[in-house]
């Protein structure tokens, strides 16, 4: 079984080999967007729909043969559900299940912070805990992490929820953060409305980044759904 991973703005494939080090029966297999990683020669994408066309012809063999789950966090939860719609129109049987944390459901996604002006861009970054310090304190390493972080929330800002009355096909487990001012928990208990499968829903102490203090937690929950499958 692989679970495979979706990353939130900004990151990278190897931070999921660190928060999910706890999964033992499942391959991990992390996603990369153009830019970044093993990919950063190629040139960033700004555009949801750019983006998802992408990781879906790069990564379209694994999608279509069975046996796995996917993960997806922040705006990686948004990018697994629309892969997943993607991936049933090419004629796949999609994940047999799906974990998304730190995300509203796609009919109550607002627009982020891809259009404020740089300083107030930063601060925004720096509240939502996800850029550690340390980058913010040189400016070699901001000059490299910013554009990549700036693309991704554009793209957040491209999407469009379009609704075609589809359902996924599988469960789906909710796993947030109770002081995530990114989110509002109305919002993601509506992912309930998302399935014709059953919906779970966990909820940890911590804001938008809470993994970072429960991936024991989380794997635990992902170690439970692979047992029961």
């Amino acid at each position: 079984m692989k679970l495979i991973c979706l990353p939130y703005a900004g990151a990278q494939s190897p931070i999921f080999r660190n928060w999910l080090e706890g999964v033992e029966l499942a391959e991990l297999a992390p996603l990369e967007l153009p830019g970044r990683g093993a990919r950063h020669t190629e040139p960033l994408l700004d555009d949801f729909e750019d983006m998802l066309e992408d990781l879906f012809c790069r990564y379209r063999q694994l999608f279509l043969e069975p046996g796995y789950m996917m993960f997806g966090y922040s705006m990686g939860a948004i990018l697994a559900f629309e892969l997943i719609k993607r991936i049933y129109k090419a004629g796949g049987g999609g994940p047999e299940h799906v974990f998304l944390c730190a995300c509203d459901s796609p009919d109550t996604i607002l627009p982020t912070y891809g259009s404020l002006p740089f300083e107030e861009f930063c601060e925004k970054l720096r509240q939502m805990g996800g850029v550690p310090d340390e980058i913010f304190g040189n400016e070699k390493l901001l000059n490299f992490y910013l554009p990549i972080v700036h693309a991704d929330f554009k793209a957040i800002d491209s999407y469009r929820y379009i609704d075609d009355h589809k359902k996924l096909g599988c469960a789906i487990t909710l796993i947030n953060g109770d002081s995530d001012a990114e989110i509002r928990r109305d919002n993601t208990l509506r992912w309930r409305n998302f399935t014709t499968e059953d919906c779970f829903f966990y909820e940890f102490d911590g804001s938008h980044f809470f993994i970072r203090e429960h991936k024991s937690d989380v794997s635990s929950i992902i170690n439970r759904r692979l047992k029961n499958k």
